[in-house]
């Protein structure tokens, strides 16, 4: 637990377009003394004052896609801290520390980071903070460039000094509040004081032998164990060759799978059914309609997934995100906090299962995934990907059921089927590179095929360990993202 959060807090200070303490989180632990499997949802809710006339009354149809106005509870602090009390050894001040120090002294951008921020700068107000860290001296930063954020430095210190307490209720909750009130945001600080993580029951199946654990609804988690389910009733099997039957399979699966993640997944604080309908899909049944469907998610998201596993078994994955690249662009001033836009996720039309309402939790496209075997991890996985979340995890674990190791299953060519982003058109299938009658033959099949020409991040960044019978150990880290495997 505690090389989790001090991993997630370093990528906050190294990864600011994915993650940070401006953001939400969600987090399966494997306890090894016990042999039971926890889940952290650290996700926050719609502000009190958000409601749909709130943003009516601005002229607004939707909530917005960046800036305060698009600004929920961010539950990431609070949820380290929840975390590090229960399962950790030195504290959130222990965690904190290098990232506090990196913060200051700077890190090297990496080629994803400088991409991002390629990406974005035309999005990026002059004069904001954000926009002074990312472009000192009137150049934008690329590639091997020294990022620094001393406003984070400190935010991060005050942290560690109250186990996260000032930035819920102390000086960083008064700032925050104050900021985006002053910007007509509907977030204050009386929203951040009245908020807690939960510890939540994960839901669970099993799958050729192994017992799969994924968070509960708000998370699409589901959505992965629906899709392994689905595929196995179709015929499909892990040690299947990865031919165009393969995956015409996966895309029914898919297909299928998000159907009902559409129609039925909620905050269950909000939607007491939902759970209901969870253990009705999960045992193959067909529950009745409730609200109506979403059909307009917005499919695009950053996040980082990590997974770690100590020598005493402890097991632990981990997905955390600010939404969208670079969260709302919004960073109340002198604290280095950049804010997520989870709100955008909501629709303002009444009587959907994620319409806005003030208090609720958005459904989370965020999930994560730990493997049992014999009562004792197998596989922990995580991967970044917003809608692809479930199919990368899907491919990734097959992968590893059929015999590859880590490295190789995440390596390896993966399949999307629909949109990463919101200019990807949603009913195109888009392959890696693949033997060509893979395109072929699912064009054949009537599907809208899109060839990539290389391994790309929209295929997310995925992460594994697997742990062996006799207990040895293998990571795998994707070439897709500036990830890597460590030993320590």
């Amino acid at each position: 637990m505690d090389a989790a959060v001090a991993t997630n807090a370093m990528l906050s200070v190294a990864y600011p377009h994915m993650c940070g303490v401006g953001g939400d989180m969600f987090m399966l632990y494997f306890e090894a003394s016990t042999g039971s499997v926890h889940c952290l949802n650290a996700t926050g809710p719609a502000p009190a004052l958000a409601t749909p006339e709130f943003y009516r009354e601005q002229g607004l149809e939707s909530v917005p896609t960046r800036g305060p106005g698009s600004v929920t509870v961010p539950g990431t602090v609070a949820g380290w801290s929840a975390a590090l009390d229960r399962f950790g050894a030195h504290g959130l001040a222990a965690a904190l520390e290098r990232p506090a120090q990196v913060a200051e002294s700077g890190v090297a951008v990496s080629a994803g980071v400088a991409r991002w921020i390629e990406k974005t700068a035309p999005e990026i107000v002059e004069g904001t903070p954000l926009h002074a860290i990312l472009k000192p001296r009137g150049v934008w930063l690329r590639e091997g460039d020294t990022l620094r954020n001393p406003d984070l430095s400190r935010t991060l210190r005050s942290i560690a000094a109250d186990a996260g307490a000032s930035f819920y209720r102390g000086d960083l909750a008064a700032a925050i509040g104050a900021s985006i009130a002053a910007e007509g945001g509907p977030l204050r600080a009386e929203d951040l004081d009245a908020y807690a993580p939960e510890w939540v029951e994960p839901l669970s199946s099993w799958i050729d032998g192994h017992e799969l654990f994924v968070p509960p609804p708000n998370s699409q988690g589901v959505t992965a164990l629906l899709m392994l389910e689905k595929f196995r009733r179709l015929a499909g099997n892990a040690a299947d060759p990865r031919d165009a039957q393969y995956f015409e399979r996966f895309i029914s699966a898919k297909r299928q799978s998000f159907e009902f993640r559409d129609r039925y997944l909620g905050d269950p604080l909000f939607h007491p059914d939902t759970l209901a309908f969870v253990d009705a899909a999960l045992a193959g049944e067909v529950p009745q309609t409730p609200a109506l469907a979403m059909t307009d998610y917005p499919p695009q998201g950053d996040t980082v997934g990590l997974v770690t596993r100590d020598e005493q078994g402890n097991a632990c994955a981990v997905i955390q995100s600010i939404y969208y690249g670079f969260g709302s662009l919004f960073m109340p001033a002198d604290t280095g906090v950049l804010l997520h836009n989870r709100g955008h996720y909501f629709s303002l039309e009444p009587g959907r299962i994620n319409s806005l309402e003030p208090g609720k939790r958005t459904m989370h496209t965020l999930m994560c995934l730990l493997a049992l075997r014999d009562g004792v991890p197998r596989f922990v996985l995580s991967s970044m990907g917003a809608d692809g979340q479930p199919q990368f995890i899907f491919q990734v674990l097959q992968n590893l059921l059929r015999g590859d190791t880590p490295q190789d299953a995440i390596s390896a060519p993966r399949m999307l089927d629909g949109r990463f982003s919101l200019e990807d058109d949603p009913d195109t299938v888009q392959l890696e590179p693949m033997p060509e009658d893979v395109a072929d033959r699912l064009r054949s099949a009537g599907h809208s095929v899109q060839v990539l020409s290389e391994l790309s991040e929209i295929m997310g960044h995925a992460q594994a360990i697997s742990i062996a019978a006799d207990g040895s150990v293998e990571a795998g880290f994707d070439p897709r993202s500036d990830g890597s495997a460590a030993r320590v």
